[in-house]
């Protein structure tokens, strides 16, 4: 797992997350347009397969996800198109480029708990076509407690 200064995944007030699936990081993947976090310079990378982690969860706790994101290696829309999967289902289909553009960061924010009951959240990143390209990217992924997540603008600033 990377550590906190080179990672792209952060924890925030609460949980565990850890990677499932392999991953690269790529550093200096981006030049944000924008003052933000470092964190959005860089990216977990998956390698032609999904990009998988897990949150340890109790089976009542609910969270508050940020998921964070940037496109730095392609700047026409199409080409890196991806879904974001919370316990197996599609909570938002994007494509970064057309979306907000390139080299822009990119905070979402999600509502997460334990669906299926195995004491785990599990979050996905995945392509849609991976003949266009094959590799999912994700700068961080902060946890929080749903009654105390901070703004969108907070954490671009590395608050």
């Amino acid at each position: 797992m990377p550590t906190q200064d080179s990672a792209v995944v952060r924890n925030g007030l609460k949980g565990d997350i850890t990677e499932v699936s392999p991953v690269t990081v790529r550093r200096n993947f981006a030049s944000p347009v924008k003052p933000c976090d470092q964190r959005f310079r860089h990216v977990l990378m998956g390698q032609g397969q999904p990009l998988v982690f897990r949150l340890k969860a109790p089976a009542k706790d609910r969270y508050r996800l940020a998921v964070c994101m940037i496109e730095g290696e392609w700047n026409v829309a199409g080409k890196r198109v991806l879904e974001v999967y919370i316990e197996g289902r599609v909570v938002r289909a994007l494509d970064i480029v057309q979306e907000f553009g390139f080299n822009v960061p990119v905070v979402m924010f999600f509502s997460a708990s334990d669906v299926d009951g195995d004491g785990y959240i599990n979050i996905e990143m995945r392509t849609t076509h991976p003949d266009r390209e094959p590799n999912p990217t994700v700068s961080a992924i902060y946890v929080f407690d749903p009654d105390d997540t901070p703004g969108s603008d907070e954490i671009l600033n590395g608050g």
